[in-house]
């Protein structure tokens, strides 16, 4: 396996090798599209076991889904693992994104059913539940993905392009809903090389458009969903009463979203990814296509990285 320097500013060994976290820990959430109370548990993993979910509802070995693109069964508003038996999680990407930028690898995750808790909307509330496991280096090196030449794919008007690059995840991302709704266009540039996916990223909750709420709870999702972890955009505003979290909150979380549904290729990426209009369904298809061709990439050990993540306090997570 071939080895890549990132060029950095300084090198930081907390990002040079794998990592899991000290102790298990616990918290209550509703699911987003099931309505369900839930409990969600993640626990130590050894190394290169990478992130692994488990139904705690469900008995016997069909409860085991490793988070792995060709896992992914629905992208229907969110992304929904399953392990071809029936047995699926939905709604990963958030509590993916916060593992993924955080520098984790290796992690057991365990559902009392079939969805991982909204929480608030954004990835902040896993943020400090995994700070507050603790992060443990482990006795092997971080890998990667490195994107080696130009992958491109394309539907109805979005598209997403990854291209080589010399440091870590780079996403340029670009939503556009036009003149009929309060969000607009929107443009925003994001380094996972960087210390403020906590400042700048974490906080921005999922969102939807209130004149589709009707439709998406008649297609049995959305049951869960309440102005505390959804932003509900009308033409002229958002109706939560606390208003956005940042003003490009919309696009912001499109990137979160990106980050997780990323990892769910099994490593972090040394690449630039460009998207347009993009969601849950192109990412997947988009990591499908790179992954395809053997020319378009390679797996190497990280051995320079980049500054450490700075961790924040989410007070209001109900810690079982």
């Amino acid at each position: 396996m071939a080895s890549i320097d990132l060029q950095s500013s300084e090198v930081i060994e907390d990002r040079l090798r794998q990592k899991t976290i000290c102790n298990s820990i616990s918290c209550y959430g509703i699911g987003l599209h099931s309505g369900l109370k839930i409990k969600l548990t993640l626990k130590p993993s050894d190394v290169d076991t990478g992130i692994i979910f488990y139904r705690t509802d469900i008995a016997g070995n069909g409860a085991c889904i490793k988070a792995d693109y060709n896992n992914v069964v629905d992208t229907r508003l969110c992304t929904c693992i399953g392990d071809g038996k029936g047995n699926n999680i939905a709604t990963v990407e958030h509590l993916m994104s916060a593992i993924h930028a955080l520098g984790i690898t290796n992690l057991r995750i365990e559902v009392s059913g079939p969805e991982v808790p909204i929480l608030d909307g954004s990835s902040s509330p896993f943020i400090f539940l995994l700070n507050s496991a603790g992060l443990k280096l482990q006795d092997s090196p971080l890998k990667a993905i490195k994107v080696k030449k130009s992958i491109t794919v394309e539907e109805n008007g979005s598209y997403i392009t990854f291209l080589p690059s010399s440091s870590l995840l780079n996403i340029d991302f670009t939503i556009d809903y036009g003149s009929s709704t309060f969000i607009v266009k929107q443009h925003y540039l994001f380094s996972l090389e960087s210390s403020n996916y906590i400042r700048d990223i974490s906080s921005a909750r999922t969102f939807g458009l209130a004149s589709e709420v009707e439709q998406i709870k008649s297609l049995g999702l959305a049951k869960g969903g309440s102005l505390d972890n959804v932003l509900v955009v009308t033409n002229e505003d958002v109706l939560n009463p606390e208003g956005l979290r940042y003003e490009d909150e919309f696009v912001r979380h499109k990137i979160l979203d990106a980050i997780g549904d990323i990892f769910m290729s099994g490593y972090t990426m040394i690449g630039t990814m460009i998207a347009y209009k993009s969601g849950h369904r192109l990412n997947n298809i988009a990591i499908r296509k790179l992954l395809s061709d053997k020319d378009a990439w390679e797996l190497v050990e990280v051995s320079k990285n980049n500054h450490p993540i700075i961790l924040s306090d989410y007070s209001k997570l109900a810690i079982a």
